[in-house]
């Protein structure tokens, strides 16, 4: 497979992922039962990086443990907020997923064949979008 395919088909499974993170965060903060809310989750206290100080109060360098970040959102943007994540919650939902393994044959049947394995992958994902769009598309690798 050419860098171009395999980038697009990485990206499809890295859009895929952030779905799933984004339903199973969803499902955490907002699930039935959930003690949190949006301004629980949004609220957190706002420290600046300090110069830390041993015993004696002299300092010995910059503080770099972790700060609890607290924000002061208007109304108005949480509800924005509310808002996008609804929509983008209705967007999941209307897609769907399916991958098909096909196992009738694989690298040696091509192979065997006299066909480059590489080459025989980007012609069947030219030909699948053909199907799909009726249109060939560009490709990197000569097939």
């Amino acid at each position: 497979i050419d860098g171009h395919t395999a980038l697009r088909y990485a990206s499809d499974v890295f859009a895929e992922t952030i779905v799933s993170f984004a339903q199973s965060i969803t499902r955490t903060i907002y699930g039935k039962g959930s003690p949190e809310s949006i301004t629980d989750v949004i609220k957190a206290g706002v420290e600046c990086a300090a110069i830390a100080v041993d015993a004696q109060g002299r300092p010995c360098g910059v503080d770099t443990s972790p700060k609890k970040l607290e924000f002061d959102i208007p109304g108005n943007i949480l509800d924005q907020i509310s808002y996008a994540e609804a929509s983008f919650g209705d967007e999941i939902y209307a897609s769907d997923t399916c991958a098909l393994e096909f196992k009738k044959y694989g690298k040696n049947f091509i192979v065997g064949n006299k066909m480059s394995p590489d080459s025989f992958v980007q012609l069947s994902m030219l030909v699948a979008y053909y199907s799909l769009y009726g249109k060939v598309v560009c490709q990197y690798e000569p097939v």
